[in-house]
């Protein structure tokens, strides 16, 4: 009867362990962590969309004959999200490089240029910056608000294999005889409905969750973590202020070039020499004028609503601490102590 009654008492215990790490904060993790994954991925697929049919409109065929230039770029951000062994700042470099070659091409496409000359053409980028202080802007702000991203998307997968790791942590030797103790003696004397007392099933709970517990400063110092990186992407690293208008902003970066063109094509040629004439192509850029300044004014008009990705955050951490441990059957008001504060109460 011993026996039966310590099975007893520990199968009541991993259950209830199991129904809180695994079934029930764990799932959450791991849903939080699908939804905000497929959250980006839509997000960015809407931002190529919207970016090849803007160019498609504005720039016409020129565009459909150099679209892999930006089509790379997409790729880029891309597989960061996804492996993160990319560097964005070199893609980005990359990016404009490309773009200011290509467009170098059009604008003096009565010229011939072999491999050579474009070399040296690349090579007088940094010193002409045709698309002014662009590059520079957009590459901080991707490259913040891609990395604050990707972290927040990394912690709620790890959070989820920490949560999951703990069901493999044996309590100790102990732990078995205290449980047996607390849950059996009352049965021994007959006394079946007698419950332990609360203090009891604390400090029961508390040696059954030792070496649970060791997890303390660790989880204490990833939570801190969490917590600032939620801050970023609700406040200056925000992915969709960065994502959601990148066409505006490469946009703005080949007007710029273009408005410049006769001048960075002159200092190109006195550094690099005359190219030759050739066959002067028949296409020529019909640029559509776009207004920016309405789409800007939108974006600073101060936010009614919730954005999708703020709301996102802000249920993860609702739902997360709000989670609830269940009650051992043999206690008037019972909680995984130790477990609670690490877990649920700290998560938020």
């Amino acid at each position: 009867m011993e026996t039966m009654l310590a099975t007893k008492a520990r199968q009541d215990f991993d259950q209830k362990l199991q129904a809180t790490l695994n079934n029930h904060l764990a799932s959450i993790l791991k849903g939080k962590s699908k939804k905000f994954n497929e959250f980006f991925s839509e997000m960015l697929t809407k931002s190529r969309k919207e970016f090849d049919e803007m160019f498609k409109r504005t720039y016409g065929q020129i565009y459909e004959n150099n679209k892999d230039v930006f089509y790379e770029l997409f790729e880029a951000l891309s597989l960061y999200f996804e492996k993160g062994k990319i560097r964005l700042d070199k893609s980005l470099d990359n990016f404009f490089n490309n773009l200011y070659q290509k467009m170098f091409l059009v604008l003096n496409s009565q010229y011939r240029f072999d491999d050579k000359y474009m070399a040296c053409v690349s090579n007088q980028m940094n010193g002409l910056q045709p698309f002014g202080d662009s590059p520079i802007k957009l590459s901080l702000q991707v490259k913040r608000s891609f990395i604050a991203t990707r972290a927040f998307g990394q912690a709620l997968n790890i959070a989820e294999e920490v949560v999951t790791s703990m069901l493999n942590v044996p309590p100790p030797t102990v732990c078995s005889h205290a449980l047996t103790k607390m849950s059996g003696c009352n049965v021994c004397q007959g006394r079946v409905n007698l419950k332990a007392c609360p203090g009891l099933c604390g400090n029961v709970m508390k040696g059954c969750l030792a070496y649970h517990s060791e997890l303390d400063t660790e989880w204490n110092s990833f939570v801190d973590a969490f917590g600032k990186i939620t801050e970023r992407l609700l406040g200056p690293f925000s992915i969709e202020a960065v994502v959601e208008p990148i066409n505006i902003k490469i946009s703005e970066a080949v007007m710029n070039f273009q408005e410049t063109s006769a001048q960075v094509s002159e200092k190109v040629f006195g550094s690099c020499g005359k190219p030759r004439l050739g066959a002067r192509s028949a296409q020529e850029i019909n640029y559509e004028t776009i207004s920016f300044g309405s789409r800007s004014k939108a974006r600073n008009q101060p936010k009614i609503n919730q954005t999708p990705l703020e709301k996102l955050i802000n249920e993860t951490n609702a739902v997360v601490s709000k989670t609830v441990c269940p009650h051992f059957p043999c206690c008037w008001e019972f909680q995984f102590v130790i477990l609670n504060q690490l877990l649920i109460l700290r998560w938020n």
